[in-house]
């Protein structure tokens, strides 16, 4: 089940990509798991099918140990892929593996230096009494570098994910397909996983093992249906120089001034925007020449209405568009878009008692009903879509 899972599951993602690396990083860990378990299956049906002797369990298997290390660290990349895309290029990507072969490579130098093979402990006692031994103390290293990556894997989430909501709010009309709250629930399943494989590898125990599969097979439901729907809000490659959002954002802002750059005089001059005057010096002007655009063409009923659809009106950067939004009309270019989408509900709400309102939502720009209701109640003190049209039909 856990190999069909996660080889079908790869092989589509694959297929779905369109060039988005966090979803090829998704793909080739799934891939990777699955060609483990489906390994594991081989071998039981060859074996005969045979049981497994837990009583027989070597404490903190060193192989265990190492296959337990590096499948809990290739889940690493995705996370950093979505949030930061375009970060992680090879050099990085060894740099974050490194610790791991490091450890790897110390211990098999100092196991050759033992010149012995690595002690079958089978309970806890005998791994304290042989503690001294570097071929059984080192065993904790692993366990702690898995620990580590488990941390890493949650600090990163936590840390950028304020920022990442912060960019879709002030690019984007709506969270769909950007929501990330999954992410959460990614490093949860995770550090239950890794708990998991450490119960197996210190006690040997059945019940564990079975947890871990369960877990094993939640975890990779989840991933599969969120990253197969995922989009991501930045350009690919937005990250290449730098995890720092502003830097990053800076180095694009150059790029597009340099296309923009390219625009002539009768394109400027057609768009009405000046070519000497400063952006601050004409920012009412734009905020109206938007405002006016809004209001008469609409373009917010598109679900997939971003801020850099604007350029439709004025080719800036995106920088000065959403200064647009933010000091102009005082608010982020979602809360914008957000308010004209609820008055046109108001309005068809009214004037088209006739409509259901999934109908409404839909055509209001909303992504779903679920999100129009949501969204509704929340500016009108908690009175649905459902009750303000019957109050204004009576």
């Amino acid at each position: 089940m856990l190999s069909i899972l996660c080889i079908g599951g790869s092989i589509i993602i694959f297929l779905r990509a369109d060039g988005i690396r966090s979803k090829k990083w998704l793909a080739m860990s799934m891939l990777l798991w699955g060609t483990v378990y489906l390994y594991r299956t081989v071998q039981d049906i060859t074996d005969g099918l045979h049981v497994v002797n837990f009583t027989r369990h070597i404490v903190l298997d060193p192989t265990f140990l190492l296959i337990g290390n590096f499948f809990i660290m290739i889940l690493l990349p995705y996370p950093i892929e979505v949030l930061r895309p375009g970060w992680l290029n090879l050099k990085r990507t060894m740099l974050i593996f490194a610790p791991y072969l490091a450890i790897v490579a110390i211990y098999f130098v100092g196991s050759a230096i033992c010149g012995r093979p690595p002690a079958s402990i089978r309970t806890i006692d005998e791994f304290t009494a042989n503690i001294t031994d570097f071929t059984i103390w080192y065993r904790i290293v692993f366990l702690i570098s898995t620990l580590i990556y488990l941390t890493v894997i949650m600090v990163f989430i936590l840390r950028y994910e304020k920022s990442y909501k912060d960019w879709c709010q002030n690019n984007f009309g709506t969270m769909k397909n950007f929501e990330i709250t999954w992410l959460i629930s990614y490093a949860a399943f995770i550090a239950l996983i890794g708990t998991a494989y450490a119960w197996i590898a210190v006690t040997g125990s059945m019940t564990a093992s079975i947890i871990h599969k369960i877990l094993v097979l939640g975890f990779f439901c989840i991933a599969l249906y969120n990253g197969l729907f995922h989009s991501n809000p930045y350009s690919e490659g937005f990250f290449k120089f730098t995890l720092d959002e502003k830097k990053a954002r800076d180095e694009a802002f150059a790029e597009e001034e340099t296309i923009l750059s390219t625009l002539t005089s009768v394109e400027k001059i057609s768009q009405k925007l000046p070519d000497n005057d400063s952006f601050s010096c004409r920012l009412a002007e734009y905020k109206h020449l938007v405002e006016e655009w809004l209001i008469t063409e609409k373009p917010f009923l598109r679900s997939d209405f971003k801020l850099i659809d604007v350029r439709e009106l004025l080719p800036l950067n995106r920088s000065y568009l959403s200064r647009i939004f933010n000091e102009g009309f005082g608010d982020s270019f979602s809360n914008v878009i957000k308010h004209l989408r609820i008055e046109e509900a108001e309005r068809l709400l009214t004037e088209r008692p006739d409509l259901p309102v999934n109908k409404i939502a839909e055509m209001t720009g909303f992504s779903n009903a679920s999100v129009f209701h949501r969204t509704f109640c929340a500016t009108h003190s908690g009175i649905t879509p459902n009750s303000f049209k019957k109050k204004m039909s009576s």
